[in-house]
């Protein structure tokens, strides 16, 4: 059974012990809950601190919140809490009840939650009810049997893990992610110029370009160039800091021009640092309330750049007589016509194998992958379930602590007694002996 104490220090831990036959569990609901003169914002906060003790965690620390919401106000920071993965494998939800009172007032939703608003931020605990993603969250941990009919697809913000899946016609995955349906403005901190980085070379060739950063606010920021190929490119430097309408030059060497691809891209982020930031690294790691961030998208390019307009120029005309490339799928005749594509022969055997072994393959990878990511996540459960235990550890030393403290004053007081009925002890005789003499006297 279950018995919920009021408590003036803590919000909902808990202290199991064992009594006997019955496994009793003490929750302390904080007394701040009970403050609040409106009852649903009071009934919203004791069951925020319920499913706190249940094993859901605040929507608002997850690790893929700053996709949702950004904090437009100071916020306060706390430790990175041990999430369930059962519940990361649903959407982001910003009504539900773990996310407090006040979020309203110091976020912003991002434009992946195309079906709210940024008053319904923290609704669950305002009305006092769990929402419907509360709900199957809870029931995944305790009856999935009960989440059969949820889609995480239709949740309220899109669903930003990347979903992979293989097209087995072309054995290639493809992946697929959000597409926002709206617009919101992102923050500004920084200028970059240029956006597009040509990389027109030869093999061996060292092929160095530079990029413009200039401040364009009136504080103080950070800075950091990122890039999908960082064995291909040197960048220095590649993090710092810019004071107000300050610029610096940020140079981009390719190794060897015969080492470009078309997909390479570079990202330059930018956001706000506080003057006693002094590590450009330390700045950068993941902080527990999500900060604006502004990021710039700078492509690059393998043809020479047109000085007028800054865009690749092509080397091809209009009339050019080169043949065209063949499709895929099959060859195009001189007068338009598909020609259905020609038979490999003697290869053909061959061919059919090297591709049976190759999707046996690919099969084999994403088998391993899916028992690696099963391991991952009996790992997460494992940390959590240490998390836990590590702090009952702590409330039973602070138990322990206490009664030792009680027994202490106990001894003291014990002696203390003693002390006076040994002082009565003596005393009873002297008054015993003169009342008889008093008698006698009489």
């Amino acid at each position: 059974h279950v018995l919920i104490r009021k408590s003036g220090k803590f919000a909902a831990y808990s202290d199991a012990t064992v009594e006997g036959v019955v496994d009793r569990t003490i929750l302390y609901i904080a007394q701040a809950s009970f403050v609040p003169t409106n009852f649903n914002h009071s009934r919203g906060i004791v069951m925020n601190q319920l499913v706190r003790f249940m094993g859901l965690k605040s929507e608002l620390y997850r690790p893929d919140a700053s996709s949702y919401v950004q904090a437009v106000a100071d916020v306060p920071l706390v430790s990175q809490p041990g999430f369930n993965p059962l519940q990361l494998q649903w959407p982001f939800d910003p009504e539900s009840i773990t996310i407090p009172l006040w979020a309203r007032e110091k976020y912003r939703l991002t434009q992946y939650c195309p079906a709210r608003n940024d008053a319904d931020i923290g609704a669950g605990q305002r009305v006092g009810l769990l929402t419907k993603w509360d709900t199957v969250k809870l029931n995944t941990m305790y009856c999935p049997e009960r989440t059969i009919e949820a889609d995480p697809t239709r949740g309220p913000c899109v669903f930003c893990s990347l979903i992979v899946s293989r097209n087995m016609k072309r054995g290639t995955p493809t992946i697929t992610g959000p597409s926002p349906a709206t617009h919101v403005a992102p923050a500004r901190f920084i200028q970059v110029n240029p956006t597009v980085l040509d990389f027109h070379g030869k093999a061996g060739e060292v092929l160095d370009r530079k990029i413009q950063l200039t401040n364009s606010v009136h504080g103080r920021i950070a800075w950091r160039v990122l890039t999908n190929a960082p064995t291909r490119y040197v960048i220095s430097p590649s993090k710092g800091f810019l004071g107000p309408t300050e610029s610096l030059q940020v140079n981009v060497m390719l190794i060897d021009g015969a080492k470009y691809h078309h997909r390479h891209r570079f990202i330059v982020q930018g956001k706000a640092a506080p003057g006693e930031d002094t590590d450009r690294k330390t700045i950068w790691k993941e902080t527990p309330a999500p900060t604006p961030l502004q990021s710039i998208r700078v492509k690059t390019v393998s043809a020479p750049l047109d000085s007028k307009n800054g865009t690749p120029t092509s080397s091809c005309s209009t009339n050019s007589s080169a043949p065209s490339t063949p499709t895929s799928q099959s060859d195009v005749s001189e007068n338009g016509s598909v020609e259905e594509p020609k038979s490999h022969g003697v290869h053909s055997t061959k061919i059919d194998e090297l591709t049976d072994k190759v999707r046996t393959a690919v099969d084999k990878k994403q088998q391993e992958v899916c028992r690696l990511v099963a391991v991952v996540n009996e790992v997460k459960m494992l940390e959590v379930e240490l998390d836990r235990e590590t702090q009952a550890v702590q409330e039973l030393s602070e138990r322990i602590k206490l009664g030792e403290a009680q027994f202490s004053a106990l001894s003291e007081k014990e002696r203390q007694m003693k002390g006076e009925i040994e002082h009565l002890r003596k005393a009873i005789p002297a008054n015993i002996r003169a009342g008889n003499q008093h008698v006698a006297e009489n």
